[in-house]
């Protein structure tokens, strides 16, 4: 079990393995893509390239902090240019799957989800186990095991949060 998540990270990630438009895509979710998300549509046809999707996040990486309009725009679920898609379910799927693959655990680790229902899929947890979260979010503990492909916000999300997709059967195994 890890005692001290910032020690952990220091120690196992000294430099992000991230990628300037993946930290975009997390800093996205942490402001508000993570709201919109399980309502995605998981294809959509009438698609920027790939490479206009991480130029859009790597502006969001850079501006978002400061650009209010930014931020409501990626609210859009999807947010579109020129009435084109950014992103769909399935594209934020498999960027997340490859920047989670790059940071797999060395170790167990436990974390926690506080909400009233809880689905699978990509959603935030957190590292540090509240006292009280709110009266009617239910707490949920998980330990995931070694090799388990985690995304860890680096702050860029909110301080202890970890992104990380657990199926239905996950959901189950994982719970402690």
């Amino acid at each position: 079990m890890i005692k001290n998540f910032n020690d952990f990270l220091n120690e196992s990630f000294k430099n992000t393995p991230y990628l300037e438009f993946e930290l975009g895509l997390i800093k996205a979710w942490g402001h508000v893509l993570y709201l919109g998300y399980h309502d995605l549509q998981i294809t959509i046809k009438n698609m920027v390239p790939l490479e206009e999707t991480k130029k859009v996040f790597t502006e969001y990486f850079r501006e978002a902090d400061d650009d209010e309009d930014l931020q409501d725009w990626m609210s859009n679920t999807p947010p579109t240019i020129n009435s084109i898609a950014v992103f769909d379910k399935s594209r934020i799927n498999k960027i997340f799957e490859d920047i989670a693959n790059k940071t797999k655990l060395k170790e167990p680790l436990i974390i926690y989800h506080y909400s009233k229902k809880h689905l699978a899929g990509w959603n935030s947890y957190t590292t540090k186990e509240e006292p009280s979260y709110g009266n009617d979010s239910i707490k949920r503990t998980y330990e995931l095991p070694i090799g388990f492909p985690v995304i860890f916000t680096f702050g860029y999300a909110d301080n202890n949060e970890v992104i990380v997709n657990l199926n239905s059967t996950q959901l189950k195994e994982f719970e402690i």
